[in-house]
């Protein structure tokens, strides 16, 4: 877990230096660890360490080359797929069915441990051992596409925490523009498109592929609905006893999270905030 905040917290306190400085500092942090992780055997410390380093990286690069927050958080998520991919693949070669299956099976037994012991204490153990099958089934069908998830939402909290720190340390944000603003390349669209129709029409495996990429690529209109929902609050100035408790409502409704995901999707077209007088600039948050 410390791929979720750390290489942000440490890209945002060396941000003042020189890029040459900071690429330096950076490779010098990971070769000392990758160092340390083959030395005391220790595998997962190297891939963590390139993990945290090259997302320090690319928040560099992305701060030099003045990407916006969307497309560096697209290359953060990009890096660490790639980086996973790997380390699957020097774990299980070219087997890598048997290896998820394995995987699969041993989740499913912590699984069914928990619910065992679960209906244990409230007395409902006959109806879950009635669910059991099902749930592992959809563990089994949906695990990729809340792992992506996951990948997805660590890059999220890394471009905002970077923001966020260096505007504390350095008086500007890294990022432009502001959240309120933040729109994901309009290409993205087509992996909308190509993952609904492999949903909807896909042979096979190929469903389950399309399903799972929909949850991934549906997280990034999610962040790009709550960024037009934080827009349209702070236009209409709603004091923060009501802003937040409106917030709270969307987030903790599945529905609510869908029509921010449907939302921002919907952006592409309609672009929402084009129909309001420009922001002057603001957080790098919601708030």
């Amino acid at each position: 877990m410390l791929i979720a905040v750390s290489p942000a917290l440490g890209f945002g306190i060396l941000y003042g230096l020189r890029t040459p400085m900071l690429y330096g500092a950076l490779l010098a942090v990971m070769v000392a660890s990758l160092g340390l992780g083959l030395v005391s055997g220790n595998l997962d410390l190297g891939l963590l360490t390139l993990q945290a380093t090259g997302i320090s990286a690319m928040l560099a690069e992305g701060s030099r080359r003045s990407w916006s927050g969307p497309v560096t958080l697209l290359a953060c998520f990009a890096f660490l797929v790639w980086t996973f991919v790997l380390s699957i693949y020097l774990v299980a070669g070219a087997d890598f069915v048997t290896w998820y299956n394995g995987l699969m099976d041993a989740l499913g037994k912590e699984l069914e441990s928990a619910l065992r012991q679960y209906g244990q204490i409230s007395g409902s153990e006959k109806e879950l051992e009635r669910w059991l099958p099902q749930l592992k089934k959809e563990l089994t069908r949906l695990f990729p596409g809340f792992f992506g998830l996951s990948l997805a939402a660590i890059s999220f909290v890394n471009v905002s925490v970077a923001a966020l720190v260096t505007r504390l340390f350095w008086g500007k944000s890294c990022f432009v523009p502001n959240f309120e603003q933040w729109k994901f390349p309009e290409a993205l669209v087509w992996f909308v498109i190509a993952a609904g129709a492999l949903a909807l029409f896909g042979p096979g495996g190929y469903q389950n592929l399309g399903v799972n990429a929909l949850y991934v690529i549906g997280f990034f209109y999610f962040i790009q609905g709550l960024a037009i929902a934080n827009f349209l609050i702070k236009k209409m100035r709603m004091p923060w006893y009501v802003k937040w408790p409106v917030y709270i409502l969307i987030l903790i409704q599945w529905y609510g999270l869908l029509m921010l995901a449907l939302g921002g999707l919907a952006d592409v077209w309609i672009d929402f905030r084009a129909r309001f007088e420009p922001e002057e600039n603001g957080d790098d948050r919601p708030d």
